[in-house]
């Protein structure tokens, strides 16, 4: 596996892009099963993504993750392509308690099983 991540620190505002490649084949090419590095199939995965946040208050930040993911078959050429968009609200209420909103979409683009997904996420974390 090989990665790379490069990372901008401002005053308010961080900005990271990282990738990573992965070649997977089975440890015995020639042996015979089922799954997806069964007879000699090796998968190939690839993926990027990029993160902003900034700091909005001194308690509360923004931040955006966006990030592709690409995965290949060897034998099959079948491919899949996952892209996902997060856009994340964090704010700190007490000294023991955070809030946080998100808002998720999701693209999975495959010749099997494709979807689309939206999703709204809060959380509240207190601490004892």
């Amino acid at each position: 596996m090989k990665r790379l991540s490069v990372g901008l620190l401002g005053v308010r505002t961080t900005i990271l892009l990282s990738g990573y490649r992965n070649d997977s084949q089975a440890v015995d090419p020639t042996a015979v099963g089922v799954g997806d590095l069964s007879n000699g199939n090796g998968l190939n995965q690839r993926a990027v993504s990029l993160n902003v946040s900034h700091r909005l208050t001194p308690l509360s930040a923004l931040s955006f993750d966006f990030s592709i993911l690409k995965t290949r078959s060897d034998l099959q050429r079948r491919s899949t392509e996952l892209r996902s968009l997060t856009a994340t609200w964090t704010n700190r209420l007490s000294a023991d308690v955070d809030l946080s909103l998100s808002a998720r979409r999701a693209l999975f683009d495959s010749p099997n099983d494709p979807y689309n997904e939206s999703a709204l996420v809060a959380s509240l974390k207190v601490q004892f």
